[in-house]
Order: structure tokens, then C-alpha cells, then sequence
């Protein structure tokens, strides 16, 4: 399948690249948690949720309408880049000079004088942080997701020099670290961006019909913006407990590397194809989505008190609940991620705009009770399973679930949830899980998966072996 062999591709770059990235970032981050503690990091959690305000202001729709109208009109891709581009680095140097205006305003609202020290630096890195949350939309509309991986990549590792800088000046050592990352990425992904659209030279022209795609998108970045941060805003006053929600959540995001990969390959794949293509290739990516997520869901659920100990140390000690209610809440969104994928590639992104607004008003009528984290994460998942239910009932008809091969994969992992559940000796734990694990894998290869989609995994790993040995 044509298709599913361009998605492999670029799934290769994101699962390599991300996977790589996503683990180097993952230990820098989990290293600066521990030196940070649940209160500091609480505070840089607030400091960042600031920094994707004004991201969220200034974009006016913009970074979401790229990869489709990259996608859709390739030929004048480099003359919509630039205008673009002119328009968002103004925005960012507005939103930085607004943001040093209204410092002292944060940090009354917030009863904490400190952010008048941290903010400024916040304010010096937004420009960096804008192109560089910007970027990742360019390239998936020029369909190089090998590039934007490398990217990435280069922003991951950067990230190791806020670890000697927070212990030489704390806090503001991280924002340091960070701002200094923000430009090594962006220095790198727009080199490549000019390179890649260099000979696509036609006139954008259809300037009415992308402000009118992005006005739409708007509303959708704005609600997206509030059901995502608007807990955070909310326990921004007590540093600690949202420490502790921002952890958990941390860690909820490693069960969405994999799926999360597959889903930006599927958008540039699904634009322009008729509802039985987009049929018969979802229905292949919500297995292998399944079948990628799970065991991670299992491992999250079933053992997190090791998950806590091994990643966050003591001080995060009995935030176990949090984590398995993380996981399941990550759970949903990625199943919600999948059917905003179908949206978003039929061109009907106002069901995306609807479930944010749906997830928004949810989070906002129980704020009030959102006092400790656990309520937090739990008004979390209740906004989730809303937005999940509303998103697949909207787009029916334009997806097909195999249930057989669901079940079979559920099946299939009860031998690794059965190792991970019980409290036995920590070697023999760790055996079970490895023997659990290779079963499942053996299983899926031989009674879930076909023959295309073996081809295309063996595909995978050729492509994977070649990148390794190149990078040797």
C-alpha cells in the first residue's frame, strides 16, 4: 500500500528521532526535576505555561493552517513561509515587550516575588520559543519529518546545558539552559526549511482562504491553549501541587511517543483521499497505535510506585494515583488524537475546534474543586472521555475499527500485566517482564499483524539499521 509505505517513512524519522530525543530529553528533564523539587519545578511549570500564553495569542491560526496549505499547495511553499514568518517574529517581539510590561502584575497575581526575576529571561527566549513550536508544522507540511526528528534531536541534547547551570544559579540557570536550546533548534530547523522549499518558488496567492482557514483554527488554538494549560493557571499558586501534576504528566508522555509519531505521519498522507483510502489506512494505524501504547499503559498502571522512586525520586514519594490516572487520561487522548488526525485531514477542523471548546468547559465548570492535583488529573480525565466521546461519534464513517485485532492485542498482554501486578522479588520481576514482553511481540507479529503490515515493519527496520549504521 502506497500509503502506508510513505507513512512508514516518515514514522521512521519521528519514532527514530523522537524515540532517541524523546529519551535524552526525558533523563535531562527527570534529572532536572530532581534538582528542582516539587516546588521550584512547580514554578517553572507556571513560567512556561506564561511563555505558551503568548504563543498561543500571537499565532492568530497561523501554525496549525501550515501543514495543510504547505501540503496543499506545494509549489509556493518558500513565498508562504516567508510571509509567515515576517508576521510571527513581529508578533513574538510584541509579545516579549508586553510580557516585561505586565511582570509586575504576574507576580502580584500569583503572590510570588521571584517570578519578577524569572520573567525577563522568559521574556529574552520567547522569540526563540515561538519559531521553534512553530517549525514542526512547516515541516510536516513539507512532508520531511526525517528533518524536523533531527531537529528535535538537536533541541533535546542542547537541553543537558541547563543541568550545570541550574546547580551554579538555580532556577533562572534552567531558563537559561532552555533559551540557549530554543536558539541551537531554531538555528539548525530554518537552515533546513529554505533549503527544503528552495525550489518552490510559485506565489502563495490564496491569502483569503488561508486567513479564513485560520480564523477558524483561531478559536481552535485558543480553546486547545485553555483546556491544556488552564489547570496549570489554576494551581499556579500552589507551586507544589502543580510540581506534582506536571510530573505525572511527564511521565504519561512517554506512552505517547510512538502514537504520537504515527499520527503526524498520517496527516500529510490522508489530505486529498477519499473516504475508503482514509478507511483502510486508519484503520491499520489505530491497531498499530494499540499495539504501541498498551505495554506502556500497562507498566504505568500496574507499577507506579517504581515509576516514581526510578524517575522522580523520594521527594515525589505517593503521587502513585496521579500517575495511573495520568496514564489512562493520556490513554484517551491519543485515541482523540487519532480521529483529530481524520478531522484535520478532511479539512474539517472546526470538530477539532468543538472538542477543544467541549474539553475547555469541562475543565472550567470544575476548576473550583481542582485544590490538590489529584483532583486536578482527575477533572483531566473526565474532560478526556468527554472530548473522546464527542471526537470519534463526529467523525464516524470515516474510520473503521477492527475489533478482532483489538482484542487479540489485549489478549496478548495479560501475561505482562500479570508480571508487572505482583509484588515478587525485583529480578525476577524484571525476567518476567522481558519474557512477557518478547511473547506479546511474537503474538502480535504472528496473529495480529498481516502480511502488509509485516512488510512494512520489516521496512521500519531496515530503515532504522540503515540510519545507525550511517550515523556510525
Amino acid at each position: 500500500m502506497k500509503e502506508l509505505s510513505r507513512l512508514g517513512k516518515n514514522a521512521t524519522w519521528q519514532i527514530f528521532g523522537k524515540g532517541l530525543g524523546t529519551a535524552l530529553s526525558m533523563i535531562i528533564v527527570f534529572y532536572i526535576i530532581r534538582l528542582l523539587g516539587p516546588r521550584d519545578y512547580g514554578t517553572f511549570t507556571l513560567l512556561t505555561t506564561i511563555l505558551n500564553i503568548f504563543l498561543m495569542i500571537g499565532g492568530l491560526g497561523t501554525e496549525s493552517s501550515m501543514a495543510y496549505f504547505l501540503s496543499k499547495y506545494k509549489q509556493s511553499a518558500r513565498d508562504l513561509i516567508k510571509k509567515f514568518l515576517k508576521i510571527r517574529v513581529f508578533l513574538a517581539i510584541i509579545g516579549a515587550i508586553i510580557l516585561l510590561m505586565s511582570m509586575n502584575f504576574i507576580s502580584d497575581y500569583y503572590n510570588n516575588p521571584e517570578l519578577k526575576t524569572y520573567l525577563p529571561l522568559i521574556a529574552f527566549s520567547m522569540p526563540f520559543f515561538i519559531l521553534m513550536n512553530v517549525s514542526p508544522q512547516i515541516f510536516q507540511g513539507l512532508n520531511n519529518l526525517k528533518e524536523a526528528s533531527i531537529s528535535e534531536l538537536i533541541f533535546y541534547s542542547s537541553k543537558i546545558i541547563a543541568i550545570p547551570l541550574i546547580i551554579w544559579l538555580g532556577l533562572s540557570g534552567g531558563i537559561i539552559g532552555y533559551a540557549i536550546a530554543y536558539f541551537c533548534y531554531c538555528l539548525y530547523a530554518y537552515k533546513k526549511i529554505f533549503h527544503l522549499s528552495k525550489e518552490k518558488t510559485g506565489t502563495f496567492t490564496k491569502i483569503k482562504e488561508f486567513t479564513k482557514f485560520s480564523f477558524i483554527n483561531y478559536f481552535g488554538t485558543i480553546t486547545l491553549f485553555l483546556s491544556a494549560n488552564l489547570m496549570q493557571l489554576l494551581l499556579g499558586k500552589n507551586p507544589a501541587e502543580l510540581g506534582y501534576l506536571d510530573a505525572s504528566m511527564r511521565i504519561g508522555m512517554i506512552l505517547s511517543l510512538v502514537p504520537n509519531a504515527l499520527l503526524t505521519a498520517l496527516v500529510p498522507i490522508l489530505v486529498g483521499k477519499t473516504k475508503k483510502e482514509i478507511k483502510k489506512v486508519s484503520s491499520k494505524i489505530l491497531n498499530y497505535i494499540l499495539i504501541s501504547s498498551l505495554p506502556f499503559l500497562a507498566f504505568f498502571f500496574f507499577a507506579p510506585d517504581f515509576t516514581t522512586i526510578a524517575l522522580l525520586g523520594p521527594d515525589f514519594f505517593g503521587i502513585s494515583k496521579i500517575i495511573q490516572i495520568a496514564s489512562i487520561m493520556f490513554f484517551f487522548n491519543i485515541i482523540s488524537g487519532f480521529f483529530e488526525s481524520i478531522s484535520y485531514s478532511i479539512g474539517k477542523n472546526k470538530y477539532i475546534v468543538l472538542g477543544n471548546i467541549i474539553r475547555f468547559a469541562t475543565i472550567a465548570l470544575l476548576g473550583a474543586y481542582a485544590i490538590s492535583a489529584l483532583n486536578a488529573i482527575l477533572i483531566l480525565l473526565a474532560a478526556s472521555l468527554i472530548v473522546l466521546l464527542f471526537i470519534s461519534i463526529i467523525t464516524r464513517g470515516h474510520y473503521r475499527i477492527d475489533f478482532k485485532s483489538a482484542m487479540k492485542t489485549i489478549a496478548f498482554l495479560i501475561p505482562f500485566i500479570l508480571s508487572v501486578a505482583f509484588d515478587i522479588n525485583l529480578l525476577i520481576k524484571i525476567l518476567l517482564c522481558a519474557i512477557s514482553i518478547i511473547i506479546y511481540l511474537i503474538l502480535i507479529w504472528k496473529k495480529t499483524l498481516d502480511n502488509v503490515d509485516r512488510d512494512l515493519f520489516r521496512r521500519f527496520f531496515i530503515k532504522i539499521k540503515s540510519i545507525a549504521f550511517k550515523s556510525n
